[in-house]
């Protein structure tokens, strides 16, 4: 499938697979509340698991949530890349893509899915593209198959280079890594940065 494919299906509430650099993801419109509501059902995960949210490059953060200077050089540092930041939010969007007033945010380095987004021009909900408890899928044709024909579009970039998913980093509070997954970040704690 193309980019103008999976706009289409994206603008009519249906799910699309796309490619990161970490494993493939499913994605809807983040501001579509019924598409959130297909895309919790096609999941199989309780509602109250917050999805994170994919933007484009230089998207305006702070249009979702509170931006502090550490999480900005984060931003800088790691951006676009496998690091999923939780800052706290001030948008008033679906409670899947919410947690308690934060919300996550990620800028994937793939450039079929920032063309998408950068085509989009707004935050899709993207969790990894499997069934809650199964392996993240890896490729497209795996990602398809997760969903038993329920998900039928499909951006192909290849196997994922990395195939771990992305850290997720808390900045609510104290920071904390609430996953571990591609980007190392033991060289910050070991410097005392989180």
């Amino acid at each position: 499938m193309n980019i103008e494919s999976a706009l289409e299906a994206l603008h009519t509430g249906q799910a699309v697979v796309l490619p990161t650099e970490t494993v493939y993801g499913v994605a809807v419109d983040a501001l579509n509340p019924e598409a959130v509501a297909h895309l919790i059902a096609l999941k199989g995960r309780p509602p109250d698991k917050p999805f994170s949210l994919q933007v484009p490059v230089g998207y305006p953060l702070d249009s979702l949530a509170t931006l502090t200077p550490f999480a900005a050089q984060l931003i800088e540092a790691y951006w676009p890349g496998p690091l999923t930041l939780v800052l706290p939010s001030h948008a008033s969007l679906h409670p899947a893509v919410m947690g308690d007033q934060s919300i996550g945010l990620r800028c994937p380095d793939h450039p079929l899915t920032q063309d998408l987004l950068q085509a989009w021009g707004g935050p899709l909900a993207v969790p990894s593209a499997n069934r809650a408890g199964e392996p993240p899928a890896q490729t497209a044709a795996a990602a398809l198959r997760a969903f038993d024909g329920a998900v039928r579009v499909a951006l192909d970039g290849g196997p994922c280079k990395l195939g771990t998913p992305s850290t997720v980093l808390s900045l609510v509070g104290e920071p904390r890594v609430l996953r571990p997954g591609s980007l190392d970040l033991g060289a910050l704690l070991a410097k005392g940065c989180l």
